[in-house]
């Protein structure tokens, strides 16, 4: 059971320091704010014409 959790956050370890390498880097940084916000317009969007169609 020991071993399992300790791979996972070997694992886990690894992940983030990709993600910290690809944040760090300028465009990669750039990149991960853009798709963030165009997430969250796109989300704003979608609701807002859902709730003008009566969907919901």
């Amino acid at each position: 059971m020991e071993t399992i959790s300790y791979l996972q956050g070997k694992e886990d370890k690894d992940r983030y320091r990709i993600l910290k390498r690809i944040v760090l880097s300028k465009p990669g940084a750039f990149l991960f704010i853009a798709y963030i916000a165009l997430f969250y317009v796109l989300n704003g969007i979608l609701g807002v014409l859902i709730e003008k169609s009566g969907i919901a």
